[in-house]
């Protein structure tokens, strides 16, 4: 099985004030993948969305704007790679 694991586009930098929230879990999330190659095990993947902008949904979740810029990362980063 090929794993992409992803972070989503919800996260940011700015909130809250100094956590840096948006690098820390690319960090987190990357270094999981990076250690499943080194172990040889070459089907999982890292992808980081970009982040959302203005207009938000509710609650600060994605409109459906948003969900389809990240359907289409997903799309591209799996053709991209050959992932099908």
């Amino acid at each position: 099985s090929k794993i992409v694991l992803l972070v989503g586009t919800m996260m940011s930098d700015y909130w809250p004030v100094g956590a840096r929230q948006w690098t820390r879990i690319q960090s987190y999330t990357k270094a999981v993948a990076e250690q499943e190659n080194k172990a040889g095990n070459t089907n999982v993947y890292f992808l980081a969305l970009t982040p959302q902008n203005p207009p938000y949904g509710d609650d600060w979740h994605p409109t459906v704007a948003t969900h389809q810029k990240m359907a289409n990362q997903l799309v591209d980063f799996i053709q991209k790679n050959k992932l099908f």
